[in-house]
């Protein structure tokens, strides 16, 4: 199996159902909350969903697609401010199919461009989300959402599910 050199970045990362979700952001952006955001909307409307990692990652290539990796030291920690370190179930590692990029800037009907990114030399999916700055976390929420909903209509009308 090939595997090419990975990196550590400072984001957050989960698999939502099939979609392995990694969020990118400045420190204190809201990456953390983003991701127990999901984990909660996952768990109260029957999907499943599960923590890869908080705050640092480990990126991999390997067969031309992105993977995400949590440290050991992370394992199963997340940050959730005004109460500190809290855990959850989590597992090792997850292939990438969704960048979320936490922005701080608020477009109304952004290019399609957008949706579109790259991570180590893999395009990928991309979702643009403004800070909590611009939207509320509900926003954050529905805007990823709608990204995995596009990801799976496309996996099911392709085939590639």
């Amino acid at each position: 199996m090939e595997k090419k050199a990975g990196k550590n970045i400072h984001a957050s990362g989960l698999l939502y159902g099939d979609i392995g979700i990694l969020i990118r952001g400045a420190s204190g952006s809201g990456k953390s909350l983003l991701t127990l955001s999901l984990l909660e909307f996952a768990s109260i409307s029957g999907r499943s969903a599960i923590l890869i990692g908080d705050d640092r990652l480990d990126v991999f290539v390997r067969q031309d697609r992105l993977i995400m990796g949590v440290p050991a030291s992370l394992a199963g920690k997340v940050e959730l401010a005004g109460r500190g370190i809290i855990e959850r179930p989590y597992r090792e590692s997850a292939p990438v199919s969704l960048l979320v990029d936490l922005v701080e800037k608020f477009e109304r009907m952004p290019d399609a461009g957008c949706f579109k990114g790259s991570l180590m030399g893999i395009r990928i999916a991309s979702c643009p989300v403004p800070s909590l700055d611009f939207v509320s976390q509900q926003h954050q929420l529905m805007l990823v959402l709608e990204a995995v909903r596009a990801l799976e209509s496309r996996a099911l009308s392709d085939g590639s599910c």
